[in-house]
């Protein structure tokens, strides 16, 4: 059987049908190199999601910081000296002296620091005064402290208590 007559025959059929093929492979490999493309950008609008989402979360962070800041100085030394007095009155101490010290100033913060004496009558007195003094919203820290109790005067014991202490502000 010969072919030849064939294919003569049957030529353009077989050109069509090599075209087609042809065509079939170019679409087939530009599908490819698309469908590889789609992926890769929807890959990186992945990424570009995940950036917003932290970038979103850290100027939350930074809102909160910043209304801490600000809470944190909206003080000044008046301020914490009255605020002192009132915490010493209610917790029935006397504040025998008070002496502010230069401010220490540090990259990202400012420390007032106070030398403090205060007399109280018991432990219990003094006790109140730094509990009350720490968990004030003025952020006091008490640094040190040194108790001495005196002689009895009438009667009662007194106790004399030399406290350092220091707020902080916030720097810009």
């Amino acid at each position: 059987m010969d072919l030849k007559p064939l294919i003569l025959k049957n030529k353009n059929k077989v050109v069509n049908l090599v075209v087609l093929v042809l065509f079939a492979y170019v679409a087939f490999v530009i599908y490819q190199s698309q469908n590889s493309k789609v992926v890769g950008l929807s890959n990186a609008k992945d990424i570009e999601i995940k950036k917003n989402e932290v970038l979103t979360e850290i100027s939350q962070q930074q809102a909160i910081f910043n209304n801490y800041k600000n809470f944190v100085n909206a003080k000044d030394s008046a301020q914490l000296s009255d605020a002192i007095s009132n915490i010493a009155a209610a917790a029935n101490a006397k504040i025998v002296s008070f002496r502010p010290m230069s401010e220490e100033n540090f990259p990202v913060y400012s420390r007032f620091p106070f030398d403090i004496r205060v007399e109280t009558n018991d432990y219990h007195s003094l006790g109140k005064f730094i509990s009350s003094l720490e968990s004030h919203q003025y952020l006091y820290d008490v640094e040190s402290l040194k108790i001495t109790a005196q002689p009895p005067e009438k009667g009662k014991v007194r106790l004399v208590t030399d406290l350092k202490i220091s707020s902080i502000l916030i720097r810009d």
